[in-house]
């Protein structure tokens, strides 16, 4: 290509350049804007993910799905009790068949625990219009959008087949409530002072728990010879914070007034502390306070872990795995060295035997076992049985 055709090329694409770059700019906006999705995209997207868009091939959902995060959660009934739970979304869908109307109300809760916590609090309500069901960190609430009365099993049971149900493990604490006397399904999960407030048997607890620190408590019902009594375990994760808690309750409990105040029992147990109230039977309460046992173990907390006495130092499984591989290699060592020293002796001695004996049978065999020698090779000299040749040599 020679110069000049050259140029003209590049003068072409400087040229080319020059004219298509405002054209670009221009197309840029337009090419960057993406539309916000409409309600109804979004809706189809939670629908696919959170909510179905059908229920037992009978109840559809309609007008699209509204989302909750944070505050506005507080507008829901018992959304304040929620946040307090670790509630983080909510989303919400209608569903009707034309005849009934439902509203599906979706909890996503912090921790498989939350939901758990949130269901016993909603249960223990007793609605008639509401029920409810949990599936890991997810709380599934249906309610009667329209009038009162129950809701449709066909419906809440087609609902709660959509949602897996992993298995998910229940607060400790629950476990350690007492069996005997225990009224069923009467548990309530307690992380907060709201949700306490609103308990039946130990709202007026409310200002002297403190739930700082990872304090719960769990709260059940108890049959006695008049009318069931409320029992509230508390947890305290430290002594000290058991000590304050204790304390407290202790002082609450001497500022009541009576008939409220002997009625009240207080009991610590370890980092427990139980309250029973209102108590009609006390020795019926003194036999369920007795079943509560206090199992977790303390260890004294410092620095390193030489800090920790003996009697109180957890087995290390790293340092127990390396002493028994030392051991085992020490055995080994020690069990070969055994080992090969009587396999050398043994060879020893039958190398030696074989020596001995093999010298021996050559010795008889050329008709010299009967002669003195030994090792050295000396010869002895009897002078004395000579004394005439030894009387001419002096």
């Amino acid at each position: 290509m020679s110069v000049q055709k050259f140029q003209g090329v590049r003068r072409l694409l400087f040229v080319t350049l020059c004219v298509s770059a405002p054209l670009l700019q221009a197309f840029a906006p337009v090419a960057s804007f993406s539309p916000e999705p409409t309600t109804q995209q979004g809706s189809a997207t939670a629908t696919t993910t959170q909510l179905p868009p059908i229920v037992a091939n009978k109840w559809k959902a309609s007008g699209g799905i509204r989302a909750l995060t944070g505050k506005d959660c507080e507008s829901l009934p018992d959304g304040e009790i929620g946040l307090e739970y670790g509630l983080s979304t909510v989303a919400i869908s209608k569903y009707t068949d034309e005849k009934d109307h439902y509203l599906v109300e979706r909890f996503e809760m912090r921790f498989p625990s939350s939901a758990y916590g949130f269901f016993t609090f909603l249960q223990s309500k007793g609605t008639k219009n509401q029920r409810q069901f949990w599936s890991g960190r997810q709380l599934i609430r249906v309610r009667r959008e329209h009038g009162a009365g129950p809701i449709s099993s066909e419906f809440f049971d087609g609902l709660s087949k959509v949602f897996e149900n992993p298995s998910a493990a229940l607060p400790p604490l629950s476990s350690h409530l007492p069996k005997a006397n225990k009224v069923a399904e009467g548990e309530i999960y307690l992380v907060g002072p709201k949700a306490l407030a609103n308990h039946p048997h130990f709202g007026f607890l409310k200002e002297a728990v403190n739930f700082e620190g990872g304090t719960e408590g769990m709260a059940a019902e108890y049959q006695q010879p008049e009318m069931p009594f409320g029992l509230l375990l508390l947890e305290f994760h430290t002594p000290q914070l058991a000590t304050d808690g204790y304390a407290k309750l202790d002082s609450l409990k001497a500022a009541l007034a009576e008939p409220a105040r002997s009625q009240t029992m207080i009991k610590r147990i370890g980092n427990y502390v139980a309250v029973a109230n209102p108590v009609k039977d006390a020795k019926t309460a003194d036999t369920v306070l007795g079943e509560i046992k206090y199992t977790a173990v303390v260890h004294w907390e410092g620095k390193t872990y030489s800090a920790i006495p003996l009697e109180y130092r957890p087995p290390d499984p790293a340092a127990l795995e390396e002493a028994s591989e030392t051991a085992l290699i020490l055995l080994r060592t020690f069990y070969w060295i055994g080992l090969m020293i009587a396999l050398a002796a043994v060879f020893g001695v039958l190398a030696g035997s074989s020596f001995f004996y093999w010298r021996r049978y050559q010795r008889r065999k050329a008709g010299l076992d009967d002669l003195f020698s030994d090792g050295g090779g000396t010869i002895r000299l009897n002078l004395e049985e000579e004394p005439e040749k030894q009387k001419l040599l002096n």
